[in-house]
């Protein structure tokens, strides 16, 4: 099982080493955004959630590629996306989440990345709406 891990690990790598610059970008710039919310994890739930979801979404990849090797790193992540993050928005837009108050520099700071992390996924579930439509038509 070790081995598979480490082979399913590789090929999801070198498939994103083949994306464009660009690309490659815009996931860093998505992965370093919502692991900033260890940042927050200890004091907000919808940190803990977003957290919990990107973390599902990276082993989900891997698993995904055991599961169906022959299924492009595109395609995995891409379901995975569609499926996963729309939760992200779901704890982040709570009643509890919205209403919170900003008494200190740490919820001012959560604030702005509630909001720059829920800019950036569902720009991020459009694209992966519009790849998936790619792929199904």
């Amino acid at each position: 099982m070790h081995e598979e891990l480490i082979e399913a690990i590789s090929i999801l790598m070198d498939e994103a080493s083949a994306y464009s610059g660009g690309v490659r970008m815009w996931m860093r710039l998505m992965a370093v955004s919502l692991f900033i919310s260890i940042v927050f994890a200890l004091r907000k739930s919808g940190a803990r959630w977003v957290l919990a979801i990107a973390v599902m979404t990276a082993m989900g990849m891997v698993i995904g590629k055991i599961i169906f090797p022959e299924l492009a790193r595109a395609m995995i992540g891409t379901t995975l996306h569609l499926v996963l993050w729309p939760f992200v928005l779901v704890v982040l837009w709570r009643p509890s989440e919205r209403r919170a108050a900003v008494t200190t520099k740490i919820d001012a700071a959560y604030r702005f990345w509630r909001y720059w992390v829920s800019a950036l996924v569902t720009l991020s579930l459009f694209l992966d709406g519009r790849t998936m439509l790619g792929f199904l038509v």
